[in-house]
């Protein structure tokens, strides 16, 4: 599986996140001086598909990079599942490309990417990042 490092001011989010969640993992991220996991990013709008809290820790920590997998979001390797009973019935891969061309934040925990493969781990010094 490749792992690309990709400019963090290219990305898009599609939602927000828990801070409280996000400063304990600058926390953790910065005592190890290292990621774990690759964000996943989906290729053709580099909208963030997991990886919302990871991102944030990168931008706060001031580097320029995030290890990244990118995916064809319309493959069958990911499917989308709401998280909120609002969302049940509505095309999520339409709401989530919308929602980062009006530029905008869905709730936090709104979707719900699942993966047909397992998140690789790995450890990408933050001085790589840079």
């Amino acid at each position: 599986m490749k792992i690309d490092l990709l400019p963090l001011k290219k990305l898009k989010r599609h939602e927000k996140i828990n801070l409280k969640k996000a400063y304990k993992l600058i926390k953790e991220i910065k005592e190890k001086k290292y990621l774990e996991f690759p964000l996943i990013v989906e290729k053709k709008y580099l909208i963030i598909l997991d990886g919302h809290h990871r991102f944030f820790c990168l931008k706060k920590l001031n580097l320029r990079y995030a290890p990244s997998i990118l995916v064809d979001y319309f493959s069958d390797i990911i499917k989308v599942f709401p998280r909120r009973p609002a969302y049940k019935k509505t095309d999520l891969k339409k709401l989530v490309i919308d929602t980062v061309r009006n530029k905008r934040l869905l709730p936090q925990k709104t979707t719900r990417h699942l993966l047909k493969f397992k998140l690789p781990n790995i450890k990408i010094s933050l001085d790589k990042l840079r």
